[in-house]
């Protein structure tokens, strides 16, 4: 049975270990302190140097985060202009596109009035597509010369579908063939 401390709960064992832990210690002989100092310095210095190189990642990386956050702030700056810019100019395109659209009801021809109005919806929208890519290239070198390939292939691809609606737009438009005129 173990016996208690009065009226604190405590075994009579806690007051065994206090009382060797009270008691000094053997003294350490010389060789056996250098021997324990070498081992602490063992650790010590890949520690001091471990230390070290982790204050220079601290450092390294603080650099990397104020570079990331000036980095992201000019970002959103120029994504902020380019986006000013893309409003702008998709606004102009409408505007003129809506201008015209209203002077087409000074034409008296419906079919005229139908004709030009179709080629307004295709000139806006050639004008959309030609504004959305300009303002999403960065480099206006390489667009240019694919540009120029795609078109030179398209028309020698298309030469003689061009030439058909050509011919189209001569025989039926308003000074075209009518019935009774004589071809040649």
């Amino acid at each position: 049975m173990k016996a208690l401390r009065s009226g604190l709960g405590e075994p009579a064992e806690a007051d065994e270990k206090n009382a060797a832990e009270d008691t000094p210690r053997t003294p350490l002989s010389i060789d056996e302190r250098i021997a324990a100092y070498k081992q602490i310095g063992a650790n010590i210095i890949p520690l001091a140097e471990t230390m070290r190189w982790i204050d220079a990642s601290k450092q390294t990386l603080k650099e990397w985060d104020e570079v990331l956050q000036q980095r992201r702030s000019e970002v959103l700056r120029q994504l902020g202009a380019r986006g000013l810019v893309l409003a702008i100019t998709l606004g102009l395109a409408f505007s003129i596109s809506e201008l015209a659209r209203r002077t087409l009801t000074r034409i008296p021809d419906s079919k005229r009035k139908r004709q030009v109005n179709t080629v307004r919806r295709i000139l806006t929208g050639i004008a959309v597509v030609v504004i959305l890519v300009l303002n999403f290239i960065s480099d206006f070198g390489s667009f240019a010369t694919f540009a120029g390939f795609l078109t030179a292939g398209l028309a020698v691809a298309l030469q003689s579908v061009l030439l058909s609606l050509v011919a189209h737009f001569l025989f039926y438009g308003r000074y075209g063939i009518r019935n009774g005129d004589r071809v040649h």
